[in-house]
């Protein structure tokens, strides 16, 4: 397969071009500034800047990670991220549906309420977050005018790597220094490896998925005993302070939807993945720190 992914320089899309390369694909990964495919989603057009790529007998999968996604900032500037999340967004992929592609799209489980939680598929869209509405707003149109193309609706993701940006490396350097961990009080989550769904993208291609999927672990956890487990696997529960603070201690601009745990029956079905558990994440999160795993 030739697999074109648009925002290779996030969480996602670099371990997205690893997996697929190693799996034999041939695979672009589109970079906003530096590196080797340059692309700016605002502006560029796939015909002008990578047409090579859609010329052959076998269409690309076009995997769209590229997106503006800090919360606040969708709401502090909406104009902005209304400009990267939906216009300039469905301008690309409305092109590259045209040149024959299978579209692969991200999308969140921000577009749900929050209030209810074990979302599935059929449950409305109800996003109470700009960030949310946005994306909510690609999926209508997706639905609509690209039956064929995948949405996978993602949580939260956790990776394991210490020096990486993610979860668990924050709490890991707060635990080094002797700080408490912060958490949102009440927020019931499904965390999810972000290699399984880098995993999962090549399997939604390589299976020719279509329509929405919750693509999540089937773990569920409250923040707060997250961050507890992942004390206890250093050992450190007894020494670091969890602090489960209310959502207005954080002072977020747009406040976050607080259950938000997802249903995957769905796209397990589909795909045959088994993802990854939080507890094996930690271990990998140890052994990559050059520590034995606890028995």
């Amino acid at each position: 397969m030739k697999i074109l992914v648009l925002g290779a320089t996030g969480f996602v899309g670099p371990r997205i071009v690893a997996v697929a390369r190693a799996a034999g694909h041939e695979v672009l990964g589109t970079r906003r500034d530096g590196g080797e495919v340059l692309f700016q989603l605002e502006t560029d057009s796939l015909a002008a800047k990578l047409g090579r790529f859609f010329v052959g007998d076998e269409p690309p999968i076009v995997v769209c990670c590229a997106a503006l996604t800090a919360m606040d900032r969708c709401l502090l500037e909406k104009e902005l991220s209304h400009r990267i999340n939906v216009d300039s967004t469905l301008r690309v992929l409305r092109e590259a549906y045209a040149l024959g592609a299978k579209i692969v799209f991200f999308s969140t489980s921000a577009i749900y309420a929050g209030t209810q939680g074990y979302y599935d598929e059929a449950a409305p869209r109800a996003p109470t977050t700009e960030y949310g509405r946005q994306k909510a707003r690609v999926e209508e149109v997706l639905e609509r005018e690209m039956p064929s193309a995948c949405i996978m609706r993602l949580e939260k993701l956790f990776g394991d790597e210490p020096a990486g940006r993610n979860a668990f490396a924050d709490w890991y350097r707060a635990m080094q220094r002797g700080e408490p961990i912060q958490v949102i009080a009440g927020n019931l989550f499904s965390p999810t490896f972000v290699d399984d769904v880098a995993r999962a993208t090549l399997v939604a291609a390589e299976r020719n998925l279509s329509g929405v999927f919750n693509v999540t672990n089937s773990e569920f956890f409250y923040r707060e005993e997250l961050a507890r487990q992942f004390l206890i696997e250093f050992g450190m529960e007894r020494r670091i302070e969890i602090r489960s603070l209310a959502q207005e201690e954080f002072h977020f601009a747009d406040p976050r939807p607080l259950r938000t745990y997802l249903d995957g029956t769905k796209f397990a079905r589909a795909s045959g993945m088994r993802f990854t558990s939080m507890k094996e994440v930690m271990r990998s999160f140890r052994r990559r720190l050059g520590l034995r795993a606890r028995e």
